[in-house]
């Protein structure tokens, strides 16, 4: 199932629930289909409201050349909704972006196995970060913590889509292990085109983060960003600027969509 949330145009203070499938929305009640929509009578919004936290994951090598796991917090009150307009921060003099795959749990996982964590899985979405280019070269050469850079907001969505979708998509025993293939594009460029290979299983990443701190319902885990190249290095020339729209389709995932102002 795709999982989302929506508002209709017409009663946009009234956040819904609901499934798309086959083009449509199907509104419920948590039990039940409710009402049948189109896409263009609706807005949607990020898939599980504002999530408790945002756990962005990277991988690093150690000294004796063994690959680890880390992860920072991103500012979960900075994401919208799919569609959604983001102000460019006049701080922001090299904005670019990041994109992720999301993976998040339906239930409170603390100190979960790596073999027990795919039964905690509700599904997956995509997740743009808005970054500034020069804050962060700053960060990273000063040793200092990834923060500020990385903290100008980002997209949610469209949906969140449950485990049984996506299995052509996995590549390893491991149900939670992916190979996505995505295209990102800005207005009508095309600025990324590839596939991610095999991603550390989230099995790992929910293990690793809940031996940490218990992982609540809802909240998201980041696998590290789609390998692309920054902005200036591609077809498109420059960093973003107002006006522009930022598209990223991940096969099985679905489409988010990104507009700044």
């Amino acid at each position: 199932m795709k999982l989302c949330r929506f508002v209709l145009h017409d009663a946009p203070e009234q956040p819904r629930s609901g499934v798309y499938h086959d083009g449509k929305v199907y509104e419920t009640d948590g039990e039940r289909a409710i009402g049948i929509h189109d896409p263009g009578a609706i807005a949607f919004l990020p898939p599980l409201g504002s999530p408790p936290a945002v756990r962005a994951f990277e991988t690093y090598r150690r000294p004796n050349g063994e690959e680890a796991l880390t992860y920072r917090f991103l500012n979960p009150t900075g994401f919208r909704g799919p569609n959604s307009e983001t102000a460019v921060s006049p701080l922001a003099h090299t904005l670019d972006f990041a994109v992720h795959v999301v993976g998040t749990v339906a239930d409170l996982a603390e100190g979960v196995e790596v073999v027990e964590a795919p039964g905690f899985v509700l599904g997956y979405g995509l997740m743009i970060v808005f970054y500034d280019a020069d804050t962060a070269e700053d960060e990273r050469a000063n040793g200092v913590a990834i923060g500020p850079s990385h903290d100008f907001g980002g997209v949610l969505g469209p949906y969140l889509t449950t485990p049984d979708e996506l299995v052509e998509f996995t590549v390893a025993r491991d149900p939670t292990c992916f190979a996505w293939r995505y295209r990102v594009r800005v207005n009508e460029t095309e600025v990324a085109n590839g596939e991610s290979g095999p991603t550390v299983p989230l099995s790992q990443l929910l293990s690793f983060a809940s031996g940490v701190r218990a992982v609540q319902p809802g909240e998201l885990l980041a696998w590290p960003a789609f390998d692309t190249s920054p902005l200036p290095e591609t077809p498109l020339g420059r960093h973003l600027l107002p006006a522009d729209r930022i598209e990223v389709t991940v096969d099985g995932l679905g489409t988010l969509v990104a507009r700044l102002t």
